[in-house]
């Protein structure tokens, strides 16, 4: 039988007075994060699209109507076989996203960025603009971000 040695008020557990043990951080943006820290957009108001909504958002259902309906963006772009329409898909996309900018009041990212450290790091497997534009504004060269893609 495990003897407990504190029952469950917080009081009963010793505390400590350093809880760092000096290890990096390892922080993993999935799918969706720019979203959830940016719900109402960018700083011009600018909609942070997931991928499901690409096609609307970035307007390249003009360029393929079948894209309108459309329910694994990812799926049809990588079965797409017309380079000229792949190319321009691509350049919308890249447009869209590099115009979108860090709002003036701080964000996650700029929290994420102010309190990183050199042997932190943070992974994404998803094209992240505001890790870029956070990232920038406090000594760049200090940094690791790793960028996985599929």
């Amino acid at each position: 039988m495990t003897k407990m040695i504190f029952d469950e008020r917080p009081e009963q557990i010793p505390e400590r007075d350093n809880t760092s043990f000096g290890a990096p951080h390892i922080i993993l943006l999935g799918a969706g994060a720019s979203k959830a820290a940016f719900p109402n957009g960018d700083l011009n108001g600018k909609e942070v699209p997931l991928t499901k909504d690409i096609p609307r958002v970035c307007n390249l259902i003009e360029l393929d109507p079948q894209l309108k309906d459309i329910e694994d963006f990812e799926s049809y772009f990588s079965d797409l076989k017309d380079p000229a329409l792949r190319n321009e898909l691509e350049h919308r996309i890249r447009e869209y996203f590099s115009s979108l900018l860090l709002p003036e009041e701080a964000t996650l990212y700029d929290y994420l960025a102010l309190s990183f450290r050199a042997k932190d790091i943070i992974a994404t497997f998803n094209w992240d603009p505001f890790l870029y534009q956070a990232f920038n504004v406090k000594d760049p060269k200090s940094r690791t971000l790793c960028l996985f893609s599929g």
